[in-house]
C-alpha cells in the first residue's frame, strides 16, 4: 500500500493559485509586506540596500520568463565579495555586449571608484560615463516595459484630453496624473529617438527622477484607484470607438485599457532604472562606498539549480480535500444553510486542472538559495539581499519563517530582508536544508497559505449565501405579489356545470 503524498509547500502554492490571483484583495488575509519597513536599518545597510537592488536590477536578463537574480555581499577588513544567485538556470545569459554578470558588476564597481576617488569636472564625466553606461546595457528591457503599457497610455491620457473628464477629478488625483503623463511622455521621446541616444541620456535621466520625486511627494499609491474608477465612464463615452485617436482608423475597434492594468506599476517601472542609477551615483560619492572601493573585489555566481525541472509527486484528492476542510475550520452553526461542503466541493474542480499542469517544478529563487547558502556556510554577509524584483509569495515567507527560525536559535547570522514581497503566486521547489530549519520552514508556509486559503473559502460561502438570500427573498416577493389563485378564462363558461 502506498502512502499518499503530503501537502509540500509548492503544492499547497498550487492550490493557492487556482483559487485567486490576488490573495492580498481579501480582508483578513496576512500577507509578508509589499515594501520592507527601512526604519530600523542603520544608515549604511539603508545605503547598501540602495547598491544591491540597483546592482541585481542591472544585471543582463533575457526573454525567459521569470528570470530574476539575488546578489549579497560580504566585507571584511581585507576584501569585499559579491555572491550571486539566478532563478533555476544552469548559467547566465551575457548581455547585448557579451558580458556577464562577473563582468558586468566588476565594470559598474570599477566607474563607480572612478566617481569615488576623483573630483570637479573629472568625477562628472565619470558619473556621466556611468549613467551611459547602466542605461546603454538596460536599453533593450527599459524599451520592452515601455512598449508593455504605451498604447493604454496614449488611449487613455489623449481621452482625457479631448474630454472635461480634467474638471471632474479632485485636485490632487489630476496632479497625480499630469505627473504620469509628463513621465510617459518623457518617455516616448527618448525611445523614438534614433541617432546620437547616448547624448540625451542624462537629460532623460534628470526628468525622470525629477517627475518621480513629484510623483511620490503627491502620495500616488492611489493613483491606479483613480484610473479604474474612471475606466467605466470614459470607456462608454469615448473607448468604443475612436476615431482620429493615434494609430487608429475610422470606425476602428479599439483595445479598452483593462481594469487589470495597473497605472501605478506602470510608471514605477518607467522611473525604476532612473532611479537605480541615482542610487549607484550617490552611493558611489559617499562615504559608505569611500570605506570599502580600495578593498579589491571578488564575484562568485552559485546556482540555484542543475536541472530545468523537478519531478514531485502530488496529492490524492482526499489530502487536498482534508487540507481545504482544516483552512475552512468548523462551518458557523448560526447559519441555516451549510454551504462548506459544497464550496469545498466546487474549488476541488478548479484544483485538480492546476496541479495536471504543475506535474514538474522549477528549482529554488534565488533570494530562498542565498539564504540557504550562507546559513549552510556559515557566514556573514550584510543583512540584506539586493533583488532584481519583488519576492513572489513563497520567497517572502520562506524569508519570513527564516527570520523567526534564527531568532529561536543562538544564531550570529543575519534576519534576511530583500525589498518587498509582490505576492506573485509562484510554485517552486523549495532548497534543501538542515533537518530542523526545513521543516520549520515549511510549516511556516504550508500553515501561512492555508490560513490565507481559509479566508478565501469563506469569502466563497459568504457570498453564496448572500445570494441565496436574495434570491429567497426574490422568490417571497414574487409568491406575495400572485392573486387568490383563482383562473380566469374568456369565452364561455359553463358555470351550470361548475357553478
Amino acid at each position: 500500500m502506498t502512502l499518499a503524498a503530503p501537502i509540500t509547500p509548492p503544492v499547497a502554492t498550487i492550490i493557492l493559485s487556482s483559487l485567486s490571483r490576488n490573495p492580498g484583495a481579501y480582508d483578513g488575509v496576512n500577507l509578508p509586506p509589499r515594501e520592507t519597513p527601512k526604519a530600523d536599518f542603520d544608515p549604511d545597510t539603508r545605503k547598501l540596500a540602495k547598491i544591491l537592488d540597483a546592482i541585481a536590477s542591472f544585471l543582463p536578463t533575457t526573454p525567459r520568463a521569470g528570470l530574476s537574480y539575488a546578489v549579497t555581499l560580504r566585507v571584511t577588513s581585507t576584501s569585499s565579495h559579491i555572491t550571486v544567485a539566478g532563478n533555476d538556470v544552469e548559467h547566465f545569459e551575457p548581455d547585448s555586449e557579451g558580458r556577464h554578470p562577473e563582468a558586468l558588476i566588476n565594470a559598474i564597481w570599477s566607474k563607480m571608484r572612478g566617481i569615488c576617488t576623483s573630483e570637479g569636472d573629472e568625477r562628472k564625466r565619470h558619473m556621466e560615463d556611468l549613467l551611459i553606461f547602466l542605461f546603454k546595457t538596460h536599453m533593450d528591457k527599459m524599451r520592452a516595459r515601455y512598449q508593455k503599457g504605451d498604447e493604454i497610455c496614449r488611449i487613455f491620457f489623449s481621452v482625457l484630453d479631448s474630454s472635461d473628464a480634467w474638471n471632474k477629478l479632485p485636485k490632487d488625483t489630476i496632479k497625480i496624473l499630469e505627473i504620469a503623463q509628463k513621465i510617459h511622455s518623457a518617455s516616448t521621446k527618448f525611445f523614438a529617438l534614433s541617432d546620437n541616444i547616448e547624448a540625451y541620456m542624462a537629460a532623460f535621466h534628470q526628468s525622470l527622477i525629477r517627475s518621480q520625486r513629484d510623483y511620490n511627494s503627491k502620495n500616488a499609491d492611489d493613483l491606479s484607484l483613480a484610473y479604474i474608477a474612471m475606466y467605466e465612464k470614459l470607456a462608454e463615452e469615448q473607448f468604443e470607438t475612436t476615431k482620429g485617436a493615434v494609430g487608429s482608423t475610422d470606425n476602428e475597434q479599439r483595445r479598452r485599457p483593462g481594469k487589470r492594468f495597473s497605472l501605478d506599476r506602470y510608471m514605477g517601472k518607467l522611473v525604476s532604472p532612473a532611479v537605480h542609477a541615482l542610487s549607484l551615483l550617490s552611493v558611489a560619492d559617499g562615504s559608505l562606498f569611500r570605506r570599502v572601493q580600495h578593498l579589491p573585489l571578488s564575484i562568485a555566481v552559485i546556482h540555484p539549480a542543475r536541472s530545468s525541472s523537478f519531478k514531485i509527486p502530488f496529492p490524492d484528492q482526499a489530502a487536498i480535500r482534508s487540507f481545504l476542510e482544516d483552512a475552512y475550520g468548523d462551518e458557523d452553526l448560526s447559519e441555516e444553510t451549510d454551504v462548506r461542503a459544497l464550496v469545498i466541493d466546487e474549488r476541488l474542480l478548479a484544483i485538480g486542472p492546476k496541479l495536471a499542469g504543475h506535474k514538474q517544478l522549477n528549482g529554488p529563487h534565488c533570494e530562498c538559495f542565498l539564504i540557504n547558502h550562507h546559513h549552510t556556510l556559515q557566514d556573514v554577509p550584510y543583512p540584506y539581499i539586493g533583488v532584481s524584483k519583488l519576492s513572489c509569495l513563497q520567497c517572502g515567507l520562506y524569508a519570513e519563517a527564516y527570520q523567526k527560525y534564527v531568532k529561536q536559535q543562538t544564531s550570529s547570522l543575519p534576519l534576511f530582508r530583500t525589498r518587498g514581497c509582490g505576492a506573485d503566486i509562484v510554485p517552486y521547489l523549495l532548497p534543501s536544508a538542515s533537518t530542523a530549519m526545513g521543516t520549520f520552514i515549511e510549516e511556516h508556509i504550508i500553515s501561512a497559505i492555508k490560513q490565507v486559503v481559509g479566508v478565501i473559502l469563506r469569502s466563497d460561502a459568504a457570498e453564496k449565501r448572500a445570494h441565496w438570500r436574495k434570491l429567497s427573498q426574490s422568490s417571497a416577493a414574487s409568491s406575495d405579489s400572485q392573486d387568490s389563485g383563482e383562473y380566469h378564462f374568456e369565452g364561455n363558461i359553463r358555470a351550470d356545470i361548475f357553478p
